[in-house]
């Protein structure tokens, strides 16, 4: 997503209102030092909430996300550890699992899922919001 959304035009980009000053705004961003997300950490930024994610940025529908499912999405696995040892919780079993089984297998283990199966080809965020997360 960031390497796309990076590759726009300025003008056709879409506007992030989270942005780099929360931790939210880094899972979607992308990039940021880890320095960056402990210091949101201990301003107090919610590593739980839900943020919304409007139609267009991951597919075109708009998505309520906890940083950790977006980080997964994003397929930033440092980042994933990072908010889960700075205190994030993990999203629902299932769902957490789901997406990480779709976007970031590699996380799996850091989920308490223990697989001997070989992880399965990375799909698009499409079919991974949708089998993953379905609209209700």
């Amino acid at each position: 997503i960031v390497q796309f959304v990076r590759q726009l035009p300025p003008e056709r980009r879409p506007i992030v209102r989270a942005g780099l000053a929360t931790a939210f705004g880094c899972t979607i961003e992308g990039d940021i030092s880890e320095a960056r997300v402990l210091e949101l950490v201990a301003a107090g930024q919610d590593l739980n909430g839900r943020f919304h994610v409007r139609p267009g940025m991951l597919d075109e529908d708009g998505h309520d996300l906890e940083p950790v499912e977006a980080a997964i999405l994003a397929r930033h696995t440092e980042l994933v550890r990072l908010l889960l040892r700075s205190g994030a919780t993990q999203p629902g079993a299932e769902r957490g699992a789901c997406l990480a089984r779709a976007r970031l297998p590699e996380v799996l283990s850091d989920f308490g899922v223990q697989t001997a199966d070989p992880p399965g080809d990375i799909v698009d965020l499409s079919t991974a919001i949708r089998n993953c997360m379905p609209v209700k």
